[in-house]
């Protein structure tokens, strides 16, 4: 698969997690087999970007792959601003943040909070789309709550803008990471309803793995990403990709 100009290794991922995805887990991902690593979430707020912890999760090296950043936020030119921002530090990758359900980044109306305004969201991708040259891709929810499954409405504007790629994690932000993800839904709008009138374009949807549920993940995608569970990850990623089991 490709992601804008770019070819991954391969198309098994590891999904980008605050205080996980840190440079050691990347690089073990590539190591282990896996095709993508994304860093750790940074603020679009720029006047956090010399803070220690902002700096730590800004490393990379060249054992940990393409650099994928992923970048979260509300307002539409403080993102653009990031996303030049990252760029110019090495970024190959804009990953923005609609799933995020942490009470901390919704009070602020990001993350996951933000699939309930769609004018806000088109404003944001559309913003991030025009400001870096790098392919922008996307991380969504399939909507807010069980009575707004709005995801498939959010691919579409995602995919309008010139969104690359979009990963889906198959639960509501109301659903945090509680429940069954909804995969069949997820399929649903994610293989058969983004493409009508945008042919010429192919572009990527990706579903994250629900976290324990190992002999799941086989039958889902061809397009995978490790999410929360990944003190498994390299027996998944080795398993996926056919590299040899520890």
């Amino acid at each position: 698969m490709h992601i804008g100009g770019l070819k991954p290794y391969n198309n098994v991922f590891l999904a980008p997690m605050a205080g996980v995805t840190d440079l050691p887990m990347r690089e073990l991902a590539i190591e282990t087999g896996a095709g993508l690593a994304v860093g750790e979430m940074l603020s679009a707020d720029l006047s956090l970007a010399q803070t220690h912890k902002t700096q730590l999760r800004q490393q990379h090296s060249d054992s940990a792959g393409l650099r994928a950043t992923q970048i979260v936020g509300y307002e539409p030119a403080q993102l653009a601003n990031a996303a030049r921002f990252n760029v110019a530090l090495g970024a190959d990758i804009i990953d923005i943040n609609m799933g995020c359900p942490a009470k901390k980044v919704c009070r602020r109306a990001a993350g996951s909070a933000l699939l309930a305004d769609e004018p806000l969201v088109e404003q944001i991708v559309k913003a991030v789309v025009n400001a870096v040259p790098v392919p922008v891709t996307l991380k969504i929810r399939t909507g807010t709550d069980h009575n707004q499954r709005n995801g498939a409405t959010i691919a579409r504007i995602a995919e309008q803008a010139g969104v690359q790629m979009l990963t889906v994690h198959g639960r509501t932000r109301a659903d945090r990471f509680k429940g069954i993800c909804g995969v069949r839904h997820d399929r649903h709008y994610c293989r058969g309803r983004l493409n009508t009138g945008h042919r010429k374009r192919r572009h990527r949807f990706r579903r994250q793995s629900q976290d324990r549920a190992e002999p799941n993940w086989r039958r889902r995608s061809d397009d995978w990403s490790c999410g929360a569970g990944t003190v498994v990850v390299t027996r998944c990623y080795r398993s996926r990709t056919g590299t040899q089991h520890w």
